[in-house]
């Protein structure tokens, strides 16, 4: 199943564990017809098949912030390290069902991860705010209740006297887990069956600033992601020049952008947008904004069905091939509505 079926790209769709895999090939030109509409490059990627003896492996890599130096963000006044966790685990396991006939392998990875953003932001500074009440008070302008509320939201300076006067470090999450399995007959020397199914499903949370979002940690964005694959293979050889390569596989691409405050409700503060789904976006002139990106909530669900049906007949040292390879893509994107609002000021 080629991944830019459905993805509007060359995308990986999900990752096997390295142990899983028995080989790959990477081709970056004059490729063949059957791996048509790709541009860059092409790689194709087999996953090992059981034997007649149970063979496994086990594996982990471990990292974390008492073994790392600081990054630069980290030196700063008011700054700490971050924390920093990340654990990749897993194992695979093959072997017989019938011998000499059917076989098996598995294989299952998990990643575990706590990385941390370290950013530096300008929040409005004790002076800021009141300078912005003397300005009020001079103009015979009241202090404005929900613009209070607001501005409660920003956290406290900590590098006082600094245009960026707000370091912190931004915990992150990055969970996965991938399975998959492999199934293969031997009917007879000619004619072998292969099926093989692998699932992936993983979410991140980290700070998304596009669509004029913040990056303060109360506004980061959860990416929950799920894929799936499947297919059959069929191999035939039919003479001694001829052989017949039969494929039929299924892919399933979901995955959703969510912003962390989702269950906050602008109206409890005060703000009456008419829309739900976490603060709106406010964006104040000169100040890191308040609120999730404009573009959230989003999500799509993609998926697509291939047939390739590969006829080769070889003579000597030469190889000809008549390939078929319909696909059915199909892509919804969810929600069709966005909720956020975007609210703009030029005074803090």
């Amino acid at each position: 199943m080629h991944s830019n079926s459905f993805r509007g790209g060359n995308a990986q769709v999900v990752q096997p564990s390295i142990d899983a895999l028995q080989e790959f090939k990477v081709q970056t030109n004059a490729y063949g017809a059957e791996f048509g509409r790709s541009a860059g490059a092409v790689i194709n990627a087999v996953i090992k098949s059981g034997t007649n003896n149970f063979h496994g492996t086990l594996f982990e890599y471990f990292r974390h912030d008492k073994l790392n130096a600081r990054n630069f963000f980290e030196t700063l006044p008011g700054a700490k390290k971050g924390p920093f966790k990340n654990s990749n685990y897993g194992g695979t396991v093959g072997g017989p069902i019938k011998s000499n006939r059917t076989f098996f392998f598995a294989g299952w990875e998990a990643e575990r991860g706590r990385p941390s953003s370290s950013l530096v932001v300008s929040v409005p500074s004790g002076r800021d705010i009141e300078a912005a009440r003397a300005s009020n008070a001079a103009a015979g302008r009241r202090e404005n209740a929900l613009g209070a509320k607001i501005l409660e939201l920003f956290p406290q300076e900590n590098i006082p006297g600094a245009r960026a006067n707000y370091a912190y470090s931004l915990p992150n999450v990055l969970d996965s887990d991938n399975f998959l399995v492999k199934i293969d007959h031997r009917f007879n020397d000619r004619f072998n069956l292969s099926g093989r199914y692998v699932f992936g499903q993983g979410n991140q949370t980290f700070p998304l600033n596009s669509g004029q979002g913040s990056q303060l940690p109360a506004y980061q964005t959860a990416t929950p992601t799920r894929v799936q694959l499947g297919g059959l293979n069929l191999t035939q050889v039919l003479t001694s020049r001829l052989m017949n390569d039969t494929r039929v596989s299924f892919n399933r691409f979901s995955q959703i952008f969510t912003p962390l405050d989702a269950a906050f409700d602008p109206a409890s503060i005060g703000l009456i947008t008419g829309a739900k789904g976490g603060l709106p976006t406010i964006v104040v002139a000169g100040f890191e904004s308040l609120g999730a990106p404009t573009n959230e909530p989003r999500g799509r669900v993609s998926q697509a069905y291939q047939f390739v049906d590969a006829l080769v007949w070889s003579k000597g040292s030469h190889t000809g091939s008549n390939i078929a390879s319909p696909r059915a893509p199909s892509t919804r994107k969810e929600p069709a509505v966005t909720a956020h609002t975007a609210i703009t000021s030029t005074t803090p």
